[in-house]
């Protein structure tokens, strides 16, 4: 089973990261504050304490590869994902990729459409300008939960595999990618390696919840 736990960082404040924040390495903690928006500090601060909480580990427990696809030792697979006001964790016992857009009101083509691969090309450009929005969103997020799951870049891999599909093959392994709407608003889409995609179980935290189960981490 998969689980997919979120947040919505609109409940805390300034005073949260600072509060939060200082349960982590010096160096974890830099690199939070280093972000000029308090969205952004939140973003990164939230995911791990949701990683710590959901693993029963301390947040130093948390590395990454030399690719920057973090994960824990000995623990099970996990990705990060966030936009708008939500961050999202994916959690599986399988190699997984998560990918998380806000659907913003605009020509979502910008060109990018042409670096997709060919198949996903000719499907947006068979719709009409009202269906492609949709479309669009729906592609890119599979293709990022995708990437994320095998740890490949976007700009390495935007055009390599056709995301169309239900199950992909690469280097002789499956991934199966499925587009999920629960959280409303959001394009989401799941990604995992060699197990079909069945059940996913959603959990919503809540700030009183993040703080509480953090300081019991700590104790």
């Amino acid at each position: 089973m998969i689980e997919v736990w979120y947040c919505d960082i609109t409940e805390f404040t300034e005073a949260d990261v600072h509060f939060l924040s200082d349960s982590f390495p010096p160096a974890e903690k830099e690199a939070m504050l280093r972000f000029h928006f308090l969205n952004d500090r939140l973003f990164r601060l939230i995911g791990r304490i949701m990683v710590s909480f959901n693993l029963k580990c301390k947040p130093d427990a948390i590395e990454l590869t030399s690719s920057g696809k973090p994960f824990v030792k000995g623990s099970s697979n996990f990705n990060i994902s966030h936009a708008g006001t939500i961050v999202a964790v994916t959690f599986s016992d399988h190699e997984i990729g998560l990918d998380i857009e806000t659907e913003l009101d605009t020509d979502s083509s910008n060109g990018i459409v042409s670096y997709f691969h060919s198949d996903e090309q000719t499907a947006f450009n068979g719709l009409d300008e009202g269906s492609r929005h949709a479309l669009f969103y729906h592609i890119w997020t599979r293709k990022e939960a995708f990437l994320k799951a095998v740890g490949v870049g976007i700009v390495e891999g935007m055009s390599t595999h056709n995301c169309l599909p239900d199950r992909i093959e690469r280097s002789g392994d499956d991934w199966f990618i499925r587009s999920i709407d629960e959280l409303k608003g959001y394009a989401c889409a799941i990604c995992q390696k060699n197990s079909p995609i069945t059940t996913i179980q959603f959990k919503k935290l809540n700030k009183t919840t993040i703080i509480q189960q953090h300081e019991a981490l700590l104790r």
